[in-house]
C-alpha cells in the first residue's frame, strides 16, 4: 500500500487515531504530576470545580485563565477521581481530536496526502506530544484554531462547488472559534484564525470578489480595534480577551526569542519551515491543472497567514500576559509536510535545500545537545529544571543529526544517469528512481521521528518524572513508615501532596518547625525541596540538630527523617562533603588565607591531563568565620595563550558560601575538561580564588599573583 491509498479518509483517520492512541493513552496514571507544572494547573481545576455553579461566570471560574482546559480536567476529576489518570484523560483525547482536526484542516488547504503527512508531523512534535500527556497542555486552542481554519476553508472555497456539506464545514469553523475563545483568549482564540482566512481572501486568488472588498476593510479595523480593546484592560485582572491576567509595565518581547520556543517545539520538523516559507507552486498548463494550481496557492497562502497570525498573536500575549500557546503549530506541520511531499514528485534533487535542511537540523540538535530543558519543556511556560540525566542529550543530538540527513538527501537526491539523460523522467516511486528513493528516505525520516516519540513517552517522561514529581517521595514514605511515622512537609513549592497522600501532613515553614517536628519522640518523615538542604545544614549545624536523608533519588525533592529504619542510611550528599575533620591530608598544601573567613588548606589535582577527558579537581576549604555572601569559586588554567575555566558554585551548588559554619571542613570536587579541540598542549598555572561580580575576597596570606589569585601550581596539558 503506497502513501496515496494510504491517504484515503478512512484509512487517513484511523491511522492517526491508532498513532494517536498510541503516544497519547498508556500509562496516564503511571507517573506522577510534574510539579509545580502540573499541580498548579490541578489545583486551578480544583478551584474551578468548586466555584462552579448556576450564576458563576466564565471568566470566574477560570480563576484568571482560559476555562475550557479547567473544565476538561475538572470533568476528569469528577468522573474518574482527583488524580493523574482522571485529569490527564480528557487532554490525551483532545489532543487526539486536535491531530484529527489538523487532518481536516489539511485537506482543504493541501493534498490528502499532505494532510496525513502533516498530522504525523504534528503527532511527534514535542510540545504538541507532551502537552497531549499532561495538564500544562495547548491541545484544546491547537483544536479549536484547526476546525475554525479548516471549516472556513472548506465553506469558503470548496474543491466541488456544489458540494454538499458547505453549511456542515462552516458550523465546524464556528465551533472552533467559540471553543478557541474559550481555550485560549479572544486574541488567540478566534482573533488568529479569522485573521488567517481574512488575510487569504484579501491577498489570495479568489473569485470572491465581494468577500476581498469586505476584507480590505474589515481586517484593518478589526486589528485597530483589537490593539485598542487591549489598551483598556485593568492590569490585574483576567481579560477574556488576552486569556489571561494583564501584566503591569512595559514589557519588551524579542521576536528571536519567540522564534526560538517555538522552534524548539516543533523539533526536528521546524528544520523545514523556511522552504515551506519560500516555495512556489508552478502554474499547470491546462484549466484543470491551472485551477489546481491556484488552490494550492491559496491553501499555502492561507497556511501561512495561518502561521504569522499565530506569531504575532503570540508577541502580543507575551508582552502583555507573559504567558502563551501556540495555535498554529498544526500550520507548522502541514507547511513542512507540504515542501516533503511535493519533494517526492520532483524528478530533480533540490540540493541546496536539502543541504539547508541538514544543517538547520544539526543546528537544533546541537542547541537541544546544551540545553535538552528546551526539548522536554517545549510545552511549558518558563523554565524547566533539568535533572542530572546525560543519555538524552546524546539521544537528541543523534536523532537530529539522522533525521537531517535522511530529510536532505530526500531532498536533494538527483536523478540516476540514465533519467538525467531522459530529462529526469522515470516512474514515480520505481526502485530506480530517485523519487522512489526519496520516497524511502522520507518514510525512514518519520519513522525515526515516531521511534523518538515512542522513546519520549515510554522512556524519557517516566526518567524525568522521577525528579520532576514528588510522587515516588510519598510513595517511598509509605512503604517506611505510613503506619506509624508522622509526615510534613517543608516550604513544598507546589501542593503535590494532595494529590498522592489522602491523610494528614504537617505544612513547615521555617527552620524552627522544620527541627520541631524532626524533634519529636515518634519517627518521622519531611518531604521538601532539595534547595532548602544548605539552610537546612547550616542551621542543623549551628544548633547541633541532627537530621537524616533517607532518600536522594529525586533531584528537586528529599525525604528527610529523624532516624533510620532497618536497612536504611544516610544519603546526606553533605555528609562526605562538609566534616569536622578531613578524612585525608590533601595532595598539595597551600595554606591560603581569604580575609581571615577562609583558609584553603590544599588541593588534588592530577599531574597530566589529556584534551577531551573529564577530570577532578578537589579543593579543601577551612572555614574560619561566617562569609555571608555566596560567592562563586574561580578556577584558572593558564597556558600558552588559551584558559581552562572552571568557575562554579562550590560543591555543585548544593552548599553555597553564605551557608558555610565556622570550625567545618569543605571538599570542594570540581569536574572539569580541557577541550580536544582549541586547547594547546603545554604547562598550564593554576589559580584560585573567590569572586562575585567585580568583587573578589582578598589574599590576606599565601601564594598571591596581587590579583587576589592563589597560585596553586602547574599541570601538563597533553
Amino acid at each position: 500500500m503506497n502513501l496515496d491509498q494510504l491517504a484515503e479518509r478512512r484509512r487517513a483517520t484511523l491511522l492517526i487515531a491508532l498513532l494517536g492512541a498510541l503516544l497519547f493513552l498508556p500509562l496516564l496514571g503511571n507517573v506522577g504530576l510534574w510539579d509545580p507544572h502540573e499541580v498548579r494547573v490541578a489545583d486551578l481545576a480544583k478551584e474551578a470545580m468548586a466555584s462552579a455553579g448556576p450564576t458563576t461566570s466564565p471568566g470566574r471560574i477560570a480563576i484568571q485563565r482560559p476555562p475550557l482546559t479547567l473544565w476538561l480536567i475538572g470533568a476528569g476529576f469528577r468522573a474518574l477521581g482527583v488524580g493523574e489518570l482522571g485529569g490527564r484523560l480528557p487532554i490525551a483525547l483532545t489532543a487526539l481530536l486536535a491531530l484529527l482536526g489538523c487532518y481536516y484542516a489539511g485537506t482543504a488547504l493541501v493534498r490528502r496526502r499532505t494532510a496525513l503527512l502533516g498530522a504525523i508531523a504534528l503527532l511527534t512534535m514535542p510540545a504538541f506530544l507532551l502537552g497531549a500527556r499532561q495538564l500544562v497542555t495547548s491541545a484544546p486552542l491547537i483544536l479549536a484554531s484547526a476546525l475554525a481554519v479548516g471549516g472556513g476553508t472548506h465553506a469558503l472555497w470548496p474543491r466541488d462547488r456544489t458540494a454538499r456539506g458547505r453549511l456542515g464545514h462552516a458550523a465546524l469553523g464556528v465551533l472552533g472559534l467559540a471553543l478557541g475563545h474559550l481555550a485560549g483568549g479572544a486574541l488567540l482564540g478566534t482573533a488568529v484564525p479569522l485573521a488567517a482566512l481574512a488575510a487569504a481572501a484579501w491577498l489570495g486568488d479568489t473569485e470572491e470578489h465581494t468577500m476581498r472588498r469586505l476584507t480590505r476593510v474589515a481586517f484593518p479595523l478589526a486589528a485597530l480595534a483589537l490593539v485598542l480593546a487591549a489598551a483598556w484592560i485593568k492590569v490585574g485582572q483576567y481579560s477574556p480577551l488576552l486569556g489571561g491576567v494583564r501584566r503591569a509595565g512595559p514589557h519588551a518581547v524579542v521576536f528571536v526569542t519567540v522564534i526560538r520556543d517555538f522552534g524548539f517545539a516543533a523539533f526536528p520538523w521546524v528544520a523545514l519551515l523556511p522552504l515551506g516559507l519560500m516555495s512556489s507552486t508552478p502554474a499547470g498548463a491546462g484549466a484543470a491543472d491551472r485551477d489546481e494550481a491556484r488552490r494550492e496557492r491559496l491553501g499555502r497562502l492561507t497556511l501561512i497567514a495561518w502561521l504569522g497570525a499565530s506569531y504575532l498573536g503570540a508577541m502580543l500575549e507575551t508582552s502583555w500576559v507573559g504567558e502563551v500557546s501556540f495555535p498554529g503549530l498544526a500550520a507548522i506541520a502541514l507547511l513542512c509536510a507540504d515542501i516533503l511531499d511535493r519533494a517526492l514528485a520532483e524528478p530533480r534533487g533540490l540540493g541546496h535545500a536539502g543541504f539547508a535542511v541538514f544543517v538547520g537540523a544539526l543546528l537544533l540538535a546541537h542547541d537541544l545537545a546544551e540545553g535538552p530543558e528546551h526539548y522536554a519543556g517545549a510545552h511549558i511556560v518558563g523554565t524547566l529544571q533539568w535533572p542530572p540525566l546525560d543519555s538524552p542529550r546524546f539521544v537528541l543530538t543523534a536523532v537530529g543529526i539522522v533525521w537531517g540527513l535522511l530529510v536532505g538527501l530526500a531532498l536533494g537526491l538527483p536523478p540516476s544517469p540514465a533519467q538525467e539523460a531522459e530529462g529526469g523522467t522515470g516512474t514515480p516511486g520505481g526502485p530506480a528512481t530517485a523519487q522512489g528513493w526519496r520516497h524511502r528516505l522520507t518514510l525512514f525520516a518519520y519513522g525515526l521521528a515516531l521511534v523518538n516519540a515512542l522513546g519520549t513517552v515510554y522512556w524519557l517522561v517516566p526518567e524525568l518524572s522521577k525528579h520532576l514529581s514528588s510522587k515516588g517521595l510519598f510513595s517511598r514514605y509509605q512503604a517506611l513508615g505510613g503506619s506509624d511515622g508522622e509526615l510534613g512537609q517543608y516550604r513544598a513549592a507546589g501542593k503535590g501532596i494532595d494529590y498522592y497522600f489522602r491523610g494528614k501532613a504537617t505544612d513547615l515553614m521555617t527552620l524552627d518547625q522544620l527541627f520541631s517536628f524532626l524533634g519529636k519522640p515518634r519517627r518521622t518523615f519531611v518531604v521538601m525541596p532539595s534547595e532548602e538542604l544548605p539552610a537546612i545544614d547550616q542551621y542543623a549545624k549551628t544548633h547541633s540538630q541532627p537530621y537524616l536523608v533517607i532518600d536522594d533519588t529525586n533531584s528537586r525533592f528529599l525525604l528527610l527523617s529523624n532516624r533510620l529504619g532497618p536497612g536504611e542510611q544516610d544519603r546526606n550528599p553533605l555528609r562526605r562533603l562538609v566534616v569536622r575533620e578531613l578524612p585525608r591530608p590533601p595532595q598539595h598544601v597551600v595554606n591560603a588565607n581569604f580575609e581571615d573567613k577562609v583558609e584553603l588548606v590544599g588541593y588534588d589535582v592530577p599531574d597530566a591531563i589529556d584534551r577531551g577527558r573529564q577530570f577532578t579537581i578537589t579543593l579543601y576549604y577551612k572555614v574560619k568565620a561566617p562569609i555571608g555572601t555566596n560567592y562563586k569559586v574561580f578556577v584558572h588554567f593558564d597556558g600558552p595563550g588559551h584558559r581552562v575555566n572552571g568557575d562554579h558554585v562550590p560543591l555543585d551548588g548544593k552548599f553555597p558560601t553564605a551557608n558555610w559554619v565556622p570550625g567545618y571542613y569543605i571538599i570542594d570536587e570540581h569536574p572539569m575538561t580541557a577541550e580536544r579541540t582549541g586547547t594547546p598542549e603545554g604547562v598550564y598555572k593554576i589559580y584560585t580564588g573567590f569572586w562575585l561580580g567585580s568583587q573578589r575576597l582578598q589574599v590576606k596570606s599565601g601564594p598571591n599573583d596581587g590579583e587576589n589569585r592563589v597560585q596553586l601550581g602547574t599541570v601538563v596539558v597533553r
